[in-house]
C-alpha cells in the first residue's frame, strides 16, 4: 500500500519521491549489457573501440567498476583504452571513491589523458566541498607533454567553477587568479564566475568581474551573458546598452543572440524576433533563430518552434535547431511531439543524435523502458549502442544535479 500523504498538524502534505541511486543502478545494468551485445554488430574498429569506452563509463556510473575495468581491457586501441580508464576514474571520484579513482589513474599510460583524469578528480573533490584536497590533486598534475601544464590550469578552472556554483565568489576569484594570465583558461574561469554571479542576481559584481577579463572574445561572451540576465529581470534597455558597449560588430552579434534567446525564454517571442532583425548578417540571424526555436519548444510550442526552425536559411543551423527543439520537447514530456520534429530532420547523423537525446530525456524522467524502446526501434549499430549508454547515464543522473547543470 502506498502512502499518498502525511497529516501534519491537521494539514495534508504529499511526500516527495526520493532519488534512490542504488536501486536505479541495479535497474540500469541490463541496458548496459544490451549495449555490450550490440558492440558485436559494429564492424568499424575505431567505432567499436569508442563504443566500448563509453560502455565502460556507463558501467562505472552504474556502480560496477570491476566490469568497467574489464571492458576497458578489451579495447585494442590504446588511446581509447586510456579514455575509458579516465571515464572510470571520473565516475569513481563522483561516487566519492577518490582512492579508487587515483588507483585507476595510475593504470593510464598516456600522460595527457592521465592529467585530464586528475582534473576530473579535482573537480569532483571541489564539488563535494573539499577544496583543499582538490587543490592538492591539481598540484599533483605533472607538467609533462602533451598538455600537462594546461591540464593543471583546467583543473584550477574547474575548482573555481565549483566554488562559484557554491556561492563562494571570493574563493572562486582567488583560484581563478592563480591561473596563468594569457593562457585563455584564466579568462574561461572568470566567465564561469560571471555566469554564477549573474544567476545569483548580483549583476554589478558580474560586470566588475567581466571588466577584469583580458581576452576580448571571452569578455564579449561574459557581457552577452550579463545582457541575457538583464533581460530576464525585465530590463531590456540596460541589456541593449551592455551590448552597445561592445565595439566589434561580429562579437556584438553573439551578444544579441543571447538577448533574443532570453526574450524568447521570457515568452516575448515577438520581441526576440525584433532583436533578430537588428542583426545584419544571415549567419548571425540563423544562430539567433536556432535558440529562439528551442525556447519555444521548452515552452511547449511545437508549431512555433517548427516554424522558427524551418525559417532558418543556413542548413547546419536549421538541423541543430530542429534537433535541439525535439530534445527540448521531450524534456517537457511531449515525446510524440519530439518524434514529429525529429522526423523532419533531413541529415541522418542529426536525426540519429536527436533520437538518442530524446531517449535520454525519457530515461531522465524515469521511463527507462520507454527510452529503450526508442533506442531499439529507431537506431541500429553504433548509434543504438550509444543510445543505450546515454539512457543509462540519464537514468542515473540525480534530478538535483541536472537542475544545477541546466541553470
Amino acid at each position: 500500500m502506498l502512502l499518498m500523504g502525511l497529516s501534519v498538524l491537521g494539514q495534508t502534505t504529499t511526500a516527495k519521491p526520493t532519488f534512490d541511486l542504488a536501486a536505479r543502478q541495479i535497474k540500469a545494468r541490463p541496458y548496459v549489457e544490451k549495449a555490450l551485445k550490440e558492440v558485436a554488430s559494429i564492424q568499424n574498429e575505431p567505432l567499436k573501440a569508442s563504443a566500448l569506452s563509453q560502455i565502460a563509463r556507463a558501467q562505472a556510473k552504474a556502480g560496477d567498476v570491476p566490469a568497467a575495468l574489464g571492458t576497458s581491457q578489451s579495447i585494442k586501441d590504446e588511446r581509447q583504452k586510456a579514455f575509458a580508464l579516465h571515464f572510470i576514474a571520473g565516475a569513481q571520484a563522483e561516487a566519492s571513491d577518490v582512492p579508487g579513482a587515483l588507483r585507476t589513474v595510475e593504470t593510464i599510460k598516456d600522460n595527457g589523458t592521465k592529467a585530464f583524469a586528475l582534473s576530473l578528480i579535482a573537480e569532483a573533490q571541489a564539488q563535494a566541498g573539499d577544496v583543499p584536497a582538490a587543490l592538492r590533486t591539481a598540484e599533483s598534475i605533472k607538467n609533462e607533454p602533451p598538455r600537462g601544464d594546461l591540464t593543471k590550469l583546467v583543473a584550477l578552472q574547474r575548482i573555481s567553477a565549483a566554488q562559484a556554483k557554491a556561492g563562494d565568489f571570493p574563493a572562486a576569484l582567488r583560484t581563478a587568479g592563480s591561473i596563468r594570465v594569457g593562457s585563455g583558461i584564466d579568462a574561461q574561469a572568470l566567465v564561469g564566475i560571471v555566469v554564477e554571479q549573474a544567476k545569483a542576481g548580483d549583476l554589478p559584481a558580474a560586470l566588475r568581474t567581466a571588466e577584469t577579463i583580458k581576452d576580448s572574445s571571452r569578455k564579449v561572451l561574459a557581457l552577452g551573458m550579463i545582457a541575457a540576465a538583464q533581460v530576464k529581470t525585465g530590463d531590456l534597455p540596460t541589456a541593449l546598452r551592455t551590448v552597445e558597449s561592445i565595439q566589434d560588430d561580429s562579437k556584438k552579434t553573439e551578444a544579441l543572440h543571447r538577448i533574443a534567446t532570453a526574450q524568447a525564454e521570457r515568452g516575448d517571442v515577438p520581441g526576440a524576433m525584433r532583436t533578430v532583425e537588428s542583426i545584419k548578417d544571415d549567419g548571425g540571424k540563423a544562430g539567433a533563430l536556432r535558440f529562439i526555436a528551442v525556447a519555444q519548444a521548452k515552452a511547449g510550442d511545437e508549431p512555433g518552434a517548427r516554424r522558427t526552425a524551418e525559417s532558418i536559411k543556413v542548413p547546419g543551423d536549421k538541423a541543430f535547431s530542429l534537433r535541439d527543439s525535439a530534445v527540448a520537447l521531450a524534456e517537457t514530456g511531449a515525446v510524440p511531439a519530439a518524434f514529429r520534429i525529429a522526423g523532419i530532420i533531413k541529415e541522418d547523423d542529426m536525426k540519429s543524435s536527436a533520437l538518442q537525446r530524446i531517449a535520454a530525456a525519457q530515461a531522465q524522467a524515469g521511463d527507462i523502458q520507454g527510452a529503450a524502446s526508442t533506442v531499439e526501434s529507431r537506431l541500429v549499430g553504433y548509434e543504438r549502442c550509444r543510445g543505450y549508454v546515454l539512457i543509462v547515464e540519464a537514468f542515473l543522473k540525480n534530478p538535483r544535479q541536472l537542475l544545477l547543470e541546466q541553470q
